[in-house]
């Protein structure tokens, strides 16, 4: 935790400025529907958040993907689906963020968070360090 926020932590760096741009606006985004939900705002508002957060991720899986296309053509059909796979998942979460309040709502959010970390530790920071590799 850090800056009184309920779960966080630090974005991964992957070296490349666009995705670690990316992942700080996440990080940013999150920490604002968190903050919503804790202090009960209005449910309209929390999920207006989310959906800027559900736009962000699709956004930031266009520019991975593209950025990726040229060095990691090998494994860029696998990486798009678990992109496609998270956005499906991030989705299904605003359906369930729009039925519930507080705890269960909070514990939706900080299950797409864990997913996407564990997918920039998984593939992320591999696809980045194939890229360095290659000099792109």
């Amino acid at each position: 935790m850090r800056g009184g926020d309920l779960y966080s932590r630090s974005p991964v760096l992957t070296g490349i400025p666009e995705v670690d741009d990316d992942h700080a606006q996440l990080d940013h985004l999150f920490r604002g529907v968190e903050k919503a939900i804790f202090v009960e705002s209005p449910q309209a508002g929390i999920l207006a958040l989310y959906d800027q957060i559900v736009e962000a991720i699709a956004r930031h899986f266009g520019r991975e993907e593209d950025l990726l296309a040229d060095v990691d053509s090998f494994r860029i059909e696998e990486h798009r689906e678990v992109h496609r796979s998270l956005l499906a998942k991030a989705r299904a979460i605003r359906d369930e963020l729009a039925a519930t309040t507080g705890q269960r709502s909070l514990k939706a959010l900080f299950d797409i968070e864990d997913d996407l970390y564990r997918h920039t530790v998984s593939h992320d920071l591999q696809a980045a360090l194939r890229c360095a590799c290659q000099g792109a």
